[in-house]
């Protein structure tokens, strides 16, 4: 009888649980990625200017 009561409840709450933590984890992943692209373009520009293409303003 009580079960039947804390079933919604308890499906509300993982839901909740489960739309949070997939929203920290798009997050971070969105964090990560544009971290990754900055350093992808950091570590282009340092080639360049090892291998002579680009001169240090």
């Amino acid at each position: 009888m009580y079960s039947l009561l804390f079933l919604p409840l308890l499906t509300s709450l993982t839901t909740l649980t489960y739309t949070f933590i997939f929203q920290l984890v798009r997050q971070r992943c969105l964090t990560a990625l544009s971290c990754i692209g900055s350093f992808r373009e950091f570590y282009r520009d340092v080639i360049e200017v090892g291998t002579g293409e680009r001169q240090l303003s």
